[in-house]
């Protein structure tokens, strides 16, 4: 995805990251100042909401998207940021950005 350093593919009830991880063990590591990009490839409208972020980082939500739409953060606090699909909460959980 255009000015993402990594993605995370959204599919179908899914985050998926470049390794293949899915949902709750789905993570990726970046440094400071670099982008998370999301790309929706399924059929169902989802979310990106943060859960849970570092003290003095800011919280992100993308708002419903769907299919071939895309969403980036730029974290600049190091630390955990762990998001959900607020759509999906029971299935779509607990994956997580390390910013270093």
């Amino acid at each position: 995805m255009p000015g993402a350093n990594v993605t995370v593919n959204i599919e179908d009830n899914a985050f998926v990251d470049p390794s293949g991880r899915r949902n709750g063990d789905a993570e990726v590591t970046i440094r400071s100042g670099e982008t998370v990009g999301w790309r929706h490839v399924g059929a169902n409208p989802h979310t990106v909401t943060s859960t849970d972020v570092p003290s003095g980082a800011r919280a992100f939500d993308s708002g419903t998207f769907g299919n071939n739409e895309t969403f980036t953060v730029t974290p600049s606090v190091p630390g955990t940021y762990v998001y959900h699909c607020a759509t999906h909460p029971s299935i779509m959980v607990g994956s997580r950005i390390i910013v270093t």
